[in-house]
């Protein structure tokens, strides 16, 4: 299986902008420098959370890439799921065949949505099936509760520019790099 980002979400995409986190934040006037080194911190407190909420926070359109199935039922990955843009397969010849919409049932409703395929697929063993979809948000659609987790994050992470607080009592500050790394760990696969 391999899940990839097809498009990445835009600034206006994000879930606050940067006049919200600049109010967060108690900042007036800030310099271009800051303003990009602050929109940056949006994008990764951003990424940390859809990490921990294994969610799309922001839209973003993804492809799925399966090997073949032996069921009907394929769940898809980062809800909330919005769209199904495609879905692809391979002939007898090799070549790619995007499917009808007549020849699935895509369940948007469950988390994580489905698709049940009404007939069995008949394609190659690996690299199968691919499916491009939209999953994540709108801005307004955010809930709040992740709007202001988003907030701390971020506030947290400006506050704290360097992985480790220095002094007598030296510590690691949390949401640096252990914390936004831990996200992206590859945790499956074979040896």
């Amino acid at each position: 299986m391999a899940l990839t980002i097809v498009h990445q979400p835009t600034t206006a995409d994000e879930p606050i902008s940067l006049e919200m986190l600049k109010e967060h934040l108690r900042l007036d006037d800030t310099e271009e420098e800051e303003e990009i080194y602050l929109q940056g911190i949006i994008v990764a407190s951003r990424d940390y959370a859809e990490g921990k909420l294994r969610r799309s926070i922001a839209k973003k359109t993804y492809r799925l890439t399966l090997d073949q199935r032996d069921n009907s039922l394929i769940e898809l990955p980062v809800p909330p799921v919005v769209e199904l843009v495609s879905i692809s397969t391979y002939d007898r010849d090799d070549s790619e065949v995007i499917l009808d919409e007549t020849d699935y049932f895509f369940d948007r409703e469950s988390e994580p949505a489905r698709i049940i395929f009404k007939n069995e697929l008949r394609t190659r063993k690996y690299n199968a099936i691919k499916m491009e979809f939209i999953s994540g948000w709108l801005p307004e659609e955010v809930p709040g509760a992740i709007k202001s987790a988003i907030k701390l994050i971020a506030a947290n992470m400006y506050e704290n520019r360097e992985p480790v607080a220095l002094g007598p009592n030296a510590q690691k500050i949390p949401f640096t790099v252990d914390s936004l790394l831990s996200i992206h760990r590859f945790w499956g696969g074979e040896v």
